[in-house]
């Protein structure tokens, strides 16, 4: 399975944001070498509940961007946030339990959500955040 490249196509313009979105392309592709190399029996649950624990942070912070640019679809894209949390804990249950054979199709969705996610929903947000800081780009995190 191929490792997601980490391109321009997924670089949205808000640093805070795509910092984020490289580390977890950084988790999924680790989650993937794992699986290429057949040890995922070895490494899931720690590669996983990485994923999982990183993917619940990004959700909170950009919950907060959006709360701070007083997004109009923060409902909504909080509502993604919410059940995609539930399918990659539900996922990654489901990986713990699988054989080598039989976690492709979880791979392929840790791979898949995270791509879509970033281009559709976090375009859109990266969009409205810059536009309404009147910024090419913004920093949230001062350090």
């Amino acid at each position: 399975m191929d490792l997601i490249e980490w391109n321009e196509d997924l670089i949205l313009g808000v640093s805070e944001i795509d910092k984020e979105h490289q580390l977890l392309v950084d988790r999924v592709n680790e989650i993937i070498r794992h699986a290429n190399d057949k040890r995922l029996d070895y490494v899931a649950d720690e590669a996983v509940s990485d994923l999982v624990y990183a993917t619940r942070r990004h959700f909170e912070n950009e919950e907060e961007m959006m709360e701070d640019v007083d997004y109009p679809d923060r409902e909504i894209h909080m509502a993604v946030h919410k059940k995609l949390m539930v399918d990659l804990t539900d996922k990654a249950d489901i990986l713990s339990l699988e054989t080598n054979h039989d976690s492709i199709q979880t791979v392929d969705f840790f791979k898949d959500w995270l791509i879509n996610h970033i281009k559709k929903d976090d375009t859109e947000l990266a969009g409205f955040i810059k536009d309404s800081e009147g910024q090419k780009t913004i920093d949230l995190d001062p350090s």
